[in-house]
């Protein structure tokens, strides 16, 4: 009776042993064993046919990480409800690469674009040309209109420039009326003056006067010159 006891004894001991080793060396073949270290050398499948997920990991916390990965390598289809975005994310505020571009492409100057700056730094410099007889060319709103035999207007639309007087204004003859001293042909210098505007044909703009000065009597003609005019506004 004692002999039987011993071996039942005996049984025991080894089937625990072998559960023991089972559960610390769970490997290929055998069921996952949790809590242990489970190895095989074939890729684990868990395939659920029904419609509920075919793993779920759970953690005490919610700030723990339901997994852990040693592999650096791309998951196919993992978040695939991000698919959409998640190549195109970076790690600058989540923004797409598109935003990031467009970020790159603006000036950090206030958020505005180079457009933008461009724009600005030119829209209080206004220009025009005139070659005695027409506008050639002008910045954008600039008009010159004719009243009188070397006499101009020139307004910059949106602007009173009658009550500025001429400040920030210059003006320069194209000097195509010019001649020089040789022998006894008189020398005449083409000039261009600015005036005040505010008068009737020119209310809003202001004046440029174009006219000759002559070397020999020291007088002077209005002649329709060409001449070239800034404004700073």
């Amino acid at each position: 009776m004692r002999v039987q006891k011993a071996l039942a004894v005996i049984g025991a001991g080894v089937l625990l042993f072998a559960a023991t080793d089972a559960i610390t060396y769970a490997a290929t073949g055998s069921s996952l064993v949790l809590g242990k270290i489970n190895s095989a050398n074939a890729t684990t499948t868990i395939q659920n046919t029904g419609t509920s997920p075919a793993l779920r990991l759970l953690t005490a916390s919610s700030l723990t990480a339901p997994l852990a990965v040693n592999g650096k390598g791309k998951v196919a289809n993992l978040y695939s409800d991000r698919a959409a975005n998640a190549d195109n994310a970076t790690k600058l505020a989540g923004k797409t690469l598109a935003q990031v571009r467009a970020g790159i492409d603006a000036v950090t100057v206030a958020g505005k674009t180079p457009a933008q700056i461009v724009s600005e730094s030119t829209s209080h410099y206004s220009w025009a040309l005139v070659d005695g007889a027409n506008l050639l060319a002008s910045s954008a709103g600039v008009s010159v209109s004719h009243p009188a035999l070397g006499q101009w207007c020139v307004n910059v639309a949106g602007l009173n420039l009658g009550v500025w007087g001429t400040a920030g204004v210059t003006a320069t003859s194209m000097y195509d009326y010019n001649s020089t001293s040789i022998g006894n042909t008189p020398a005449s210098t083409s000039m261009v003056e600015l005036a005040h505007g505010g008068i009737s044909g020119c209310m809003t703009g202001f004046r440029v006067l174009t006219f000759t000065l002559y070397e020999s009597n020291s007088s002077s003609s209005y002649v329709d010159t060409g001449f070239m005019v800034t404004i700073i506004h």
